[in-house]
């Protein structure tokens, strides 16, 4: 079991928020995405990270509007994920909606509606991040027991949840053909 300390960086500086996203984005291997069918189309970002290779889709979220998916964090991915948080490094909301990255198959930063942020970090990272120069000074300290996972792990669905997520790929897919 590794021992985290797990912080809410939702009140961070956009500044010092920007700098401590990208130090997760560096150093995740891993990621999970969740992207809200929005009238008939997705959040923003979501063609880009399905069009990558080794993307899976991992479940449906909000009922049948919204898919999660997950893959490795590759350029491809950082760029993505970077332009996606971009306004929050101006103090605009962001448009990534709900975002996980992982290490080794545990969550470094969560990301869910749109500006809640949790960072889970161990004391290497912890030392890593003060090396950088990156102080922790604000950050609320919270208690939270983590449950470690690895989301590659195959899902087992049911043939109706199967079926609500071919909807929505061959949703997507029909509207991408009329563009």
């Amino acid at each position: 079991m590794i021992k985290l300390k797990t912080f809410n960086l939702k009140g961070i500086a956009p500044a010092k928020w920007e700098r401590v996203f990208v130090f997760c984005l560096h150093h995740a291997d891993s990621f999970m995405a969740g992207f809200l069918d929005k009238e008939g189309d997705f959040d923003e970002g979501f063609r880009e990270l399905f069009a990558l290779p080794k993307i899976r889709v991992l479940g449906r979220l909000e009922g049948e509007k919204g898919v999660q998916i997950v893959g490795p964090v590759v350029d491809e991915v950082r760029g993505v994920f970077y332009r996606l948080q971009e306004p929050a490094f101006y103090g605009k909301q962001p448009n990534l909606w709900e975002g996980k990255l992982l290490l080794k198959g545990r969550e470094l930063l969560s990301i869910s509606n749109y500006t809640d942020r949790l960072i889970h970090l161990t004391k290497g990272e912890m030392a890593l991040l003060e090396k950088e120069k990156i102080n922790q000074d604000g950050w609320e300290e919270v208690a939270m027991a983590i449950v470690e996972g690895n989301i590659n792990e195959p899902a087992d669905w049911d043939d109706e949840e199967l079926k609500g997520i071919a909807s929505i790929i061959s949703h997507w897919l029909a509207e991408d053909k009329k563009h």
